[in-house]
């Protein structure tokens, strides 16, 4: 628990390396410990949020992941997961380049927590805003690459 607590500040002299290989993957072993417990799921998306904004895509994509062990669907951390959302996107939005990853870690938690009625309106308000800008980046993402792939796939037809 006092480790997840002291990565926000030393996070930015973490190496990549160390991250990918040894944090990262090391994280699946909290979900016991965060298990319905609030406090340290905030500690844990307080962490993920300190950690992201040195990502990059494919790093934060791994970092992202690590989101599912926090599965209470109590107000102060839906309203975490989508200032953790707000964060990265301020940070550099570019680097959310995979929609499997942005649905099923980002947009999927933060879709169920608008039937809570435990937000207050202010919450509520930010998580249907991240909700909004969520699909937008779906919406680009999908635009950008349906046309690279039609591209690829007419040139995989041309004849030879």
């Amino acid at each position: 628990g006092q480790v997840i607590r002291c990565i926000p500040s030393i996070a930015e002299f973490l190496p990549n390396w160390f991250l990918s290989r040894r944090l990262i993957p090391s994280f699946d072993c909290l979900s016991l410990y965060v298990n319905g417990n609030v406090s340290r799921q905030l500690d844990f998306l307080t962490c993920i949020g300190a950690l992201s904004d040195r990502c990059d895509s494919s790093l934060l994509n791994m970092l992202i992941a690590t989101i599912s062990v926090c599965n209470v669907q109590h107000h102060a951390v839906l309203h975490a997961k989508s200032r953790l959302v707000q964060r990265i996107l301020t940070c550099n939005a570019a680097r959310l380049r995979d929609r499997g990853v942005i649905c099923t870690y980002l947009l999927n938690p933060l879709t169920l927590g608008l039937a809570s009625n435990d937000l207050n309106i202010a919450q509520f308000e930010d998580l249907i805003n991240t909700v909004r800008i969520l699909i937008d980046i779906i919406e680009y993402l999908r635009k950008n690459g349906s046309s690279t792939d039609c591209c690829h796939r007419s040139s995989l037809m041309k004849p030879r």
